[in-house]
């Protein structure tokens, strides 16, 4: 399987620190802790290709790369962060399509 997400958002007006978008975690791009990077306009694209090993185990490997700026027009192509990795998917239901994964991210 291949699975692509493609993610942009813009929080206007004058936001809280801890409301604004905030780049990093398990959802988008891992590799970074939550909130590595956090402004008003985030957009990140990320990867992953999934393959089975054997019976109810698989693996993954993930790319991505993004940015944040306080407005769109102020992205800098120059500054993407990167991030990439890799892990283990173990079924625990497969009625449910429930997966335990242990992913080891690096953001470069």
């Amino acid at each position: 399987i291949w699975a692509t997400q493609v993610v942009a958002i813009y929080v206007p007006g004058n936001t809280p620190f801890k409301h604004l978008a905030q780049m990093g975690g398990d959802v988008i791009m891992r590799g970074y802790y939550v909130g590595r990077a956090r402004n008003p306009c985030l957009w990140a694209v990320q990867t992953e290709y999934r393959v089975p090993i054997w019976r109810f185990i698989g693996a993954v490997a993930f790319a991505g790369f993004g940015s944040t700026s306080d407005t769109w027009a102020g992205i800098d192509i120059s500054r993407i962060w990167p991030s990439y990795g890799g892990g283990i998917r173990v079924r625990v239901s497969k009625k449910d399509n429930v997966n335990v994964r242990l992913d080891y991210g690096v953001g470069a």
